[in-house]
């Protein structure tokens, strides 16, 4: 029996049960490509690259497959972080953040313990301000004393910004002085901590998206973003490593107070603008106080809390995010197109199409085989061209059999990074051009 280390970009580490038998293909209509980088790993912008880690650390450019006519075998393996052996265990690098002009890489030192199980010894931050290559300079990140223990980094993270001018760095972080996590901005001088309740920053964030000029952050990792929303689903990941899902998406437009409003359903004789309800404008997107003295039939009325919430709101109104209940299945990632959002799901991947930039409630059908690529956990989905319509520019996933191999549709030897490059027009394995490691 052989046993499998995965990192899941969650709250913390999933460690995969034993693997046993591989299974076959499910992908029946499309020859799978031999090289592609297996493992469980995410894409981070940084300069004029894209650069992924599993463990290892990969780049290639960011330039579009439209552009370059290049598809599969184009990732590069960067020379590792210069982290501790021990036991004869390599350190390993599984969480990266690009910000600042700054590309920083969160590794673990790891060791031996006596049921032959791979444990974390230690945590550092390293980082290079090179232009990618297959050889960069990386070094280590100071931290104060009070972040400095063996187990005080939980994640790193960036806030997914498009152009690199907005594009940061941060880190969850514990302080043992405070005794208490919090948000840290990566800077080449060190750790700056962000106030706690700025945009969501606190004890249990580990993600972050860049909206309208601001950086907000979520306990969720299912987040992104267009013009218009902040879109997020309620996934979470607790203490004992179990994955509790959401179908929900949730749409967004900033941080702060809200009221919640509760449809009420009128008497014949009730006056709405006496009792203060609500009537829901669907044009502005907002509750305005009723002027009408009597109930009209085709009109829905609201009552309003007498308790204000803090959190993601619909600023316009000062109201709860729009919640849309999704038939996607447990959602794990999301990542914005013009039209569509990519979701990673329990079930492999999907997409529903954003009609005036709220989500369907419905899945759409991908017009190649994207629904077909897997049938287990996808923690990652990433589009490069967020303004591009949905199957108009690169787009990538990273498959994950989360759990024991022989209860599972897919094959490890399948489970990995997937990219769909337009002028190809499927979906498929992605990886390095080393035939003697099968893209890894």
């Amino acid at each position: 029996m052989k046993k499998i280390l995965g990192i899941i970009f969650t709250a913390a580490l999933i460690f995969t049960s034993c693997h046993d038998n591989i299974f076959e293909n499910i992908n029946n209509e499309v020859k799978l490509e031999k090289n592609g980088i297996n493992g469980d790993g995410r894409i981070v912008r940084y300069k004029d690259s894209l650069v992924y880690c599993n463990g290892h650390i990969y780049y290639k450019t960011n330039e579009s497959s439209n552009t370059t006519g290049l598809f599969n075998r184009q990732w590069v393996k960067v020379n590792a972080t210069p982290g501790d052996k021990i036991d004869y265990v390599p350190s390993s690098t599984h969480f990266l953040a690009g910000g600042n002009g700054i590309l920083f890489a969160l590794t673990y030192t790891w060791y031996g313990d006596s049921s032959g199980v791979n444990s974390i010894k230690s945590k550092k931050i390293y980082y290079t301000k090179d232009t990618m290559s297959s050889s960069v300079e990386w070094k280590e990140l100071s931290l104060p004393e009070s972040l400095s223990g063996s187990g005080s980094i939980a994640v790193i993270f960036d806030n997914k910004a498009y152009d690199e001018s907005n594009r940061k760095a941060y880190a969850r972080i514990y302080d043992s002085t405070a005794n208490s996590y919090s948000v840290y901005e990566l800077l080449e001088s060190g750790p700056v901590k962000v106030t706690d309740g700025t945009n969501g920053a606190s004890a249990t964030s580990i993600s972050a998206v860049y909206f309208n000029g601001q950086t907000y952050f979520s306990p969720y990792y299912a987040m992104t973003a267009n013009d218009k929303y902040i879109y997020y689903s309620k996934t979470v990941t607790n203490s004992s490593n179990h994955v509790s899902t959401s179908s929900i998406i949730c749409c967004a437009d900033g941080w702060g107070e809200f009221s919640t409003y509760k449809k009420v359903t009128p008497a014949a004789d009730a006056n709405p603008n006496q009792k203060q309800w609500y009537e829901y404008d669907e044009n502005l997107k907002v509750y305005q106080l009723t002027s009408d003295t009597e109930p009209v039939s085709q009109k829905s009325y609201y009552s309003k809390s007498d308790s204000v919430s803090t959190g993601f709101r619909i600023t316009s109104s000062a109201s709860a995010p729009e919640e849309i209940h999704c038939n996607a299945g447990g959602i794990l990632s999301l990542a914005a197109t013009k039209n569509f959002l990519l979701i990673g799901t329990t079930g492999g991947l999907k997409r529903t199409e954003l009609k005036e930039n709220i989500p369907s409630a419905d899945v759409s059908k991908f017009p190649n085989n994207g629904n077909k690529i897997s049938e287990e956990y996808i923690f990652f989905v990433f589009a490069l061209n967020p303004s591009a319509n949905e199957g108009e520019d690169d787009e990538y996933c990273n498959t994950t059999i989360h759990g024991s191999i022989s209860g599972s549709q897919d094959s490890w030897d399948d489970a990995g990074l997937y990219a769909y490059y337009k002028n190809h027009g499927t979906w498929n394995r992605d990886g390095t051009d080393d035939n003697s490691t099968n893209g890894n």
